[in-house]
């Protein structure tokens, strides 16, 4: 065998080594604590609304199973703050909403369980709180509290956590959502949606 095929099988072994890597790499990025069931719920919302989820995700920089589940998460949220006859023109204006909604645990959006503080060390984004505000102050609603306009954002804060997608990305998918609303929907809607999801000053 001459030296240069050598170095041209060498080449290929290091490239399918380099893949399989890849590969295994990207498999675990998923959050180990997410059930199969869960990703394959997240896997089949993105799929259900690919151009919403799609435009979410680039805007995230994520991936569109990220996006499912913070979509997921604030509209499960929204629907908690939103009169149902509002929250069914949501559902009506954004494909697969009933997806993206069962992509979400019952507990993830703060909607059961104990309360769970933001870690300290984690700032909360710029919009959503003053500098001076203390991100450990932020929880979710009790057992039994229902979400409010004021207790939102660590319900928010929470379930992002829980379905490994970084809170920062808070930011970034409310205005989305809201526009998405605003171009699809009517103004007004999209005006609703971001009205509630705020931080009170």
């Amino acid at each position: 065998m001459t030296p240069s095929r050598l170095q041209r099988i060498s080449c290929i072994v290091v490239v399918a080594i380099f893949a399989l890597f890849s590969s295994a790499t990207a498999a675990r990025a998923q959050p180990e604590f997410l059930t199969q069931p869960q990703t394959a719920a997240l896997s089949t919302a993105a799929k259900a609304s690919p151009e919403f989820v799609e435009g979410l995700a680039k805007e995230l920089g994520s991936t569109p199973e990220q996006a499912a589940g913070a979509a997921g998460v604030l509209f499960t949220i929204a629907k908690s703050l939103m009169k149902p006859e509002d929250f069914a023109q949501v559902e009506k204006t954004v494909p697969g909403m009933s997806a993206l909604l069962a992509a979400v645990p019952a507990d993830v959006a703060g909607t059961s369980g104990g309360s769970a503080a933001a870690p300290a060390s984690m700032p909360l984004t710029p919009g959503f709180a003053s500098s001076s505000s203390s991100a450990s102050a932020v929880t979710t609603p009790a057992p039994g509290v229902p979400i409010t306009a004021s207790n939102w954002i660590g319900s928010a804060i929470s379930g992002f956590m829980k379905m490994g997608i970084k809170p920062d990305m808070i930011a970034k998918a409310v205005p989305y959502l809201s526009g998405y609303l605003k171009k699809h929907g009517t103004a007004g809607l999209g005006s609703l949606l971001g009205g509630l999801l705020k931080t009170p000053k």
